[in-house]
């Protein structure tokens, strides 16, 4: 099956992606290729990385969420600077760029051969965490859908409820484990 014929389980109209969604997907696809060309790392997660892994947007999202190699953020800095972003430094490690109805959390990882190290100081194994993946011929790296799930549940917001997108988020990684 492929992503255009696969249905989406929240309701009984497809998903239709509004301008705000095809401004976030162009975006993404941007930097991802800047990345590639930059030999930079950086890799997508949440909701966004979800459903580039379904294929196609099944949902509207408030936001994007990338990671990156914090030895590369005042090359990311600059790249959203001339973008004409604005910046909101959260942490030494995190930041949030905005510009229109496009809001991006950044967060840093330290890279360390096949480690990531993250501002807390807790260190995954980077084969546990993402993987490589391929968009309209972008090679990137994204968070693996079973973190991504984990995740999902793990930091569920109101006492453990999950919200109505992390429902649809969940219900779209068992479509793509199950094979549609």
């Amino acid at each position: 099956m492929n992503a255009s014929t696969k249905p989406i389980p929240t309701g009984e109209i497809p998903f239709k992606p509004n301008s705000k969604t095809k401004t976030q997907l162009n975006f993404i696809e941007k930097v991802l290729q800047v990345a590639q060309d930059n030999n930079k790392f950086i890799f997508l997660k949440g909701g966004w990385n979800i459903d580039l892994s379904f294929g196609e947007p099944t949902r509207h999202h408030d936001d994007i969420d990338f990671h990156f190699d914090i030895k590369d953020l005042s090359f990311w800095k600059a790249w959203f600077k001339k973008h004409d972003f604005s910046a909101k430094k959260e942490t030494d490690w995190y930041f949030v760029f905005k510009k229109g109805n496009i809001h991006i959390d950044f967060g840093g990882v330290e890279v360390s051969k096949d480690e990531l190290i993250w501002e807390q100081g807790n260190t995954s194994k980077m084969s546990d965490v993402i993987e490589s993946a391929i968009w309209k011929n972008i090679k990137y790296k994204k968070m693996k859908l079973g973190v991504e799930e984990y995740l999902k549940n793990k930091y569920a917001p109101d006492g453990h409820k999950l919200r109505a997108k992390d429902l649809h988020d969940l219900r779209i990684i068992k479509i793509i484990k199950n094979g549609g």
